[in-house]
């Protein structure tokens, strides 16, 4: 049986993809157009107009969670959807969540049972003991914030160690050495500390995957990512959100359906540019 990063690998050649779509999707910023398009709907439509050009799709759970015992309903019925247009079609849940003891089994019950998801993005705070037991399964995916794209990270993440690494430096050399064991962990490294994420590849590697995010409306560029790409240009994931859930066209635009034709083209220019990019 393959691993989950085998399966993630499969899926960027079928669909000549490194794209992932972020459905952070919020109620009221959904366009005017139809009273009956709730988040569901819209998070249905844009996946029915774009799976074919994705890996994937990752989900904010703090979208969602706020709305009570509805966010597993629409988060469940979200990934049955993706899946019963692609069964290999991968879903992450950026939960930037960690566990220790019994916890830990109650978060594979929750997000990989229960919601269905593919990869857990997780904060490595608690250290080894938050990812063994969910690692003993090659088909269940962990994502590891390594470096994250808001503007404090670098508060705790930039800190220098007595061996002059930096804390996020050192944290990378600890999981890929340490705990990958079962080729099923990726990194998660923002574009929007480009020199941070030039530092996690040399770390990691050509052979590791790494996710970055914070392409788009939080500042970060498809062009900083040359170079980046690891091994067959295939070892570097890109997540997009709002600048293709939510461009500014769309609220010009009274028609639903050309409205999702819009969100349709925005994904296929990310995805030819990030192509573009890796492979030039």
């Amino acid at each position: 049986m393959k691993t989950i990063n085998e399966k993630l690998i499969d899926q960027i050649i079928k669909n000549r993809t490194l794209l992932i779509i972020g459905l952070d999707t919020i109620k009221n910023k959904i366009p005017k157009i139809n009273k009956n398009i709730d988040v569901l709907s819209y998070n249905k439509e844009i996946v029915n107009k774009t799976y074919h050009l994705v890996i994937g799709y990752k989900i904010n759970t703090s979208f969602y969670e706020f709305l009570g015992p509805l966010s597993y309903q629409i988060i469940k019925e979200t990934i049955k959807f993706g899946k019963k247009l692609d069964k290999n079609l991968l879903f992450f849940a950026d939960a930037k969540i960690a566990e220790i003891g019994e916890g830990v089994n109650n978060l594979i019950k929750k997000y990989y049972d229960f919601l269905g998801f593919d990869y857990l993005m997780m904060t490595p705070w608690f250290g080894y003991d938050s990812f063994e037991e969910i690692l003993k399964d090659k088909n269940r995916g962990i994502s590891i914030y390594i470096h994250d794209s808001n503007p404090s990270a670098k508060e705790i993440q930039d800190l220098k160690l007595e061996n002059k690494q930096f804390l996020f430096e050192y944290l990378a050399y600890l999981v890929k050495n340490n705990w990958d064991k079962n080729d099923n962990i990726i990194y998660e490294a923002a574009s929007t500390y480009k020199e941070k994420l030039k530092i996690v590849r040399k770390v990691l590697g050509e052979e590791k995957i790494i996710l970055t995010s914070g392409i788009g409306t939080q500042g970060g560029r498809v062009e900083d990512l040359k170079g980046l790409f690891g091994k067959d240009k295939k070892r570097l994931i890109v997540s997009i959100s709002r600048s293709i859930c939510f461009p500014q066209e769309i609220y010009k635009e009274k028609n639903k359906n050309k409205i999702f034709d819009i969100i349709q083209k925005k994904a296929k220019e990310y995805r030819e540019k990030i192509n573009q990019i890796a492979y030039e």
